[in-house]
Protein backbone atom coordinates (compact mmCIF):
# COMPACT_ATOMS: atom_id res chain seq x y z
CA UNK A 1 0.00 0.00 0.00
CA UNK A 2 1.40 3.62 -1.28
CA UNK A 3 1.84 5.97 1.59
CA UNK A 4 -0.11 9.08 1.76
CA UNK A 5 2.11 12.52 2.20
CA UNK A 6 1.35 14.03 5.47
CA UNK A 7 -0.21 17.43 3.66
CA UNK A 8 -1.78 17.75 0.56
CA UNK A 9 -0.12 17.36 -2.74
CA UNK A 10 2.95 16.24 -0.85
CA UNK A 11 6.75 17.47 -1.59
CA UNK A 12 5.19 19.60 -4.57
CA UNK A 13 2.76 21.38 -2.45
CA UNK A 14 5.57 22.62 0.08
CA UNK A 15 7.72 23.43 -3.31
CA UNK A 16 4.76 25.36 -4.17
CA UNK A 17 4.72 27.19 -0.47
CA UNK A 18 8.18 27.63 -0.51
CA UNK A 19 8.08 29.36 -3.78
CA UNK A 20 5.71 31.94 -3.01
CA UNK A 21 7.90 32.66 0.37
CA UNK A 22 11.18 33.30 -1.55
CA UNK A 23 9.40 35.86 -3.60
CA UNK A 24 9.24 37.77 -0.18
CA UNK A 25 12.11 36.60 1.23
CA UNK A 26 16.02 37.25 2.31
CA UNK A 27 18.01 36.56 -0.75
CA UNK A 28 21.90 36.49 0.48
CA UNK A 29 22.86 35.53 3.55
CA UNK A 30 22.68 32.82 6.28
CA UNK A 31 19.29 31.54 6.42
CA UNK A 32 17.63 30.07 9.15
CA UNK A 33 14.33 28.28 9.22
CA UNK A 34 12.44 26.29 11.33
CA UNK A 35 9.24 23.50 10.40
CA UNK A 36 7.42 23.67 13.71
CA UNK A 37 4.96 20.42 13.26
CA UNK A 38 8.06 18.56 11.01
CA UNK A 39 6.61 15.17 11.52
CA UNK A 40 9.11 13.08 9.86
CA UNK A 41 11.36 16.01 8.34
CA UNK A 42 10.66 15.81 4.72
CA UNK A 43 10.46 19.55 5.16
CA UNK A 44 13.58 20.27 6.64
CA UNK A 45 15.61 17.91 4.65
CA UNK A 46 14.05 20.01 1.89
CA UNK A 47 15.10 23.43 2.89
CA UNK A 48 18.20 22.21 3.60
CA UNK A 49 18.53 20.90 -0.22
CA UNK A 50 17.61 24.69 -1.29
CA UNK A 51 20.16 26.23 0.96
CA UNK A 52 18.51 26.76 4.23
CA UNK A 53 19.67 25.78 7.81
CA UNK A 54 16.95 24.04 8.88
CA UNK A 55 15.27 22.33 11.93
CA UNK A 56 12.39 21.32 13.14
CA UNK A 57 9.93 20.32 15.89
CA UNK A 58 7.25 17.63 16.51
CA UNK A 59 5.44 15.81 19.37
CA UNK A 60 6.09 12.47 17.69
CA UNK A 61 9.31 13.79 15.65
CA UNK A 62 11.46 11.79 12.62
CA UNK A 63 14.60 11.46 12.16
CA UNK A 64 16.38 14.96 12.25
CA UNK A 65 13.43 16.81 14.06
CA UNK A 66 13.61 17.67 17.60
CA UNK A 67 11.13 16.54 20.49
CA UNK A 68 9.06 19.83 21.33
CA UNK A 69 5.85 21.68 21.48
CA UNK A 70 5.33 23.95 18.69
CA UNK A 71 2.83 26.45 21.25
CA UNK A 72 5.43 26.77 23.76
CA UNK A 73 9.36 26.16 22.24
CA UNK A 74 12.73 26.62 23.93
CA UNK A 75 14.19 28.52 21.15
CA UNK A 76 14.94 32.30 22.01
CA UNK A 77 13.17 35.13 20.31
CA UNK A 78 13.62 36.44 16.41
CA UNK A 79 16.38 33.13 15.85
CA UNK A 80 14.34 32.59 12.23
CA UNK A 81 14.33 34.16 9.02
CA UNK A 82 11.56 31.83 8.28
CA UNK A 83 8.86 29.70 10.05
CA UNK A 84 7.20 26.92 7.71
CA UNK A 85 4.44 24.74 8.98
CA UNK A 86 2.23 22.20 7.17
CA UNK A 87 -1.40 20.78 8.82
CA UNK A 88 -0.54 21.64 11.96
CA UNK A 89 -1.56 24.49 13.63
CA UNK A 90 -5.23 23.67 13.38
CA UNK A 91 -4.28 20.18 14.76
CA UNK A 92 -2.28 21.72 17.82
CA UNK A 93 -5.53 22.93 19.29
CA UNK A 94 -4.75 26.43 19.37
CA UNK A 95 -3.78 28.26 16.09
CA UNK A 96 -3.72 31.42 17.77
CA UNK A 97 -0.96 30.19 20.20
CA UNK A 98 0.70 28.67 17.37
CA UNK A 99 0.45 31.97 15.88
CA UNK A 100 1.87 33.81 18.77
CA UNK A 101 4.89 31.27 18.55
CA UNK A 102 5.69 31.86 15.11
CA UNK A 103 5.71 35.81 15.54
CA UNK A 104 7.92 35.31 18.90
CA UNK A 105 10.60 33.31 16.60
CA UNK A 106 11.03 35.18 13.75
CA UNK A 107 13.11 37.82 13.07
CA UNK A 108 12.11 41.33 12.20
CA UNK A 109 10.76 41.43 8.97
CA UNK A 110 10.53 37.08 9.06
CA UNK A 111 8.31 34.69 7.01
CA UNK A 112 5.79 32.92 8.20
CA UNK A 113 4.99 30.04 5.48
CA UNK A 114 1.27 28.31 6.66
CA UNK A 115 -0.25 25.55 4.93
CA UNK A 116 -3.27 24.77 7.00
CA UNK A 117 -6.95 23.99 7.28
CA UNK A 118 -9.02 27.21 8.36
CA UNK A 119 -12.92 27.13 9.26
CA UNK A 120 -14.47 30.23 7.34
CA UNK A 121 -13.90 32.59 4.53
CA UNK A 122 -10.36 34.15 3.07
CA UNK A 123 -11.09 37.32 4.76
CA UNK A 124 -11.38 35.04 8.33
CA UNK A 125 -8.06 33.79 7.86
CA UNK A 126 -6.56 37.13 6.80
CA UNK A 127 -8.09 38.78 9.87
CA UNK A 128 -6.71 36.11 12.05
CA UNK A 129 -3.14 36.53 11.17
CA UNK A 130 -3.70 40.01 11.35
CA UNK A 131 -4.88 40.12 14.96
CA UNK A 132 -1.61 38.16 16.05
CA UNK A 133 1.08 40.74 14.04
CA UNK A 134 1.04 39.50 10.51
CA UNK A 135 0.73 41.08 7.44
CA UNK A 136 -1.27 38.47 4.74
CA UNK A 137 1.56 38.74 1.60
CA UNK A 138 0.08 36.18 -0.46
CA UNK A 139 -2.87 33.54 0.03
CA UNK A 140 -3.56 30.47 -2.34
CA UNK A 141 -7.04 28.28 -1.48
CA UNK A 142 -6.03 24.88 -2.27
CA UNK A 143 -9.29 23.48 -0.88
CA UNK A 144 -9.82 21.05 -3.79
CA UNK A 145 -6.30 19.52 -3.62
CA UNK A 146 -7.49 19.08 0.59
CA UNK A 147 -10.46 17.78 -0.47
CA UNK A 148 -8.40 14.82 -2.60
CA UNK A 149 -6.04 14.71 0.22
CA UNK A 150 -8.65 14.12 2.67
CA UNK A 151 -10.93 11.36 0.79
CA UNK A 152 -7.53 9.42 -0.05
CA UNK A 153 -6.43 9.38 3.43
CA UNK A 154 -10.08 8.16 4.17
CA UNK A 155 -9.70 5.03 1.61
CA UNK A 156 -6.40 4.33 2.59
CA UNK A 157 -7.42 4.04 6.12
CA UNK A 158 -5.14 7.23 7.45
CA UNK A 159 -7.32 8.65 9.89
CA UNK A 160 -4.74 10.22 11.99
CA UNK A 161 -3.84 12.51 9.57
CA UNK A 162 -7.28 13.91 9.37
CA UNK A 163 -9.23 16.75 11.08
CA UNK A 164 -11.48 15.40 13.69
CA UNK A 165 -14.68 18.38 14.32
CA UNK A 166 -14.81 18.89 11.10
CA UNK A 167 -17.77 21.59 10.00
CA UNK A 168 -18.81 23.43 7.05
CA UNK A 169 -16.44 25.98 5.69
CA UNK A 170 -13.11 24.80 5.85
CA UNK A 171 -10.77 25.75 3.50
CA UNK A 172 -7.25 24.95 2.52
CA UNK A 173 -5.07 27.71 2.23
CA UNK A 174 -1.47 28.34 1.89
CA UNK A 175 -0.29 31.60 3.16
CA UNK A 176 2.81 33.90 3.37
CA UNK A 177 2.92 36.36 6.27
CA UNK A 178 5.48 38.54 7.63
CA UNK A 179 5.58 39.35 11.43
CA UNK A 180 4.61 42.77 11.88
CA UNK A 181 4.88 45.47 14.83
CA UNK A 182 4.18 44.11 18.41
CA UNK A 183 2.23 41.13 19.34
CA UNK A 184 -0.92 41.77 19.67
CA UNK A 185 -2.97 39.96 22.70
CA UNK A 186 -5.94 38.53 22.15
Amino acid sequence: MRKAPLHPGGRETTLRLLEMAEKYGHTSGKRCALDMGAGDGGTVRLLGELGWEAQGIDRNPGDGVSRGDMLCTSFPDKTFDLVVSECAFYVAGDVGGALREAWRLLKGNGLLALGDVYFGSPGGWRETLERQSFRVLEMEDITDLWREYYLECVWMGRTEVLCHGHRKGCRYFLTVARNQGKIKVT
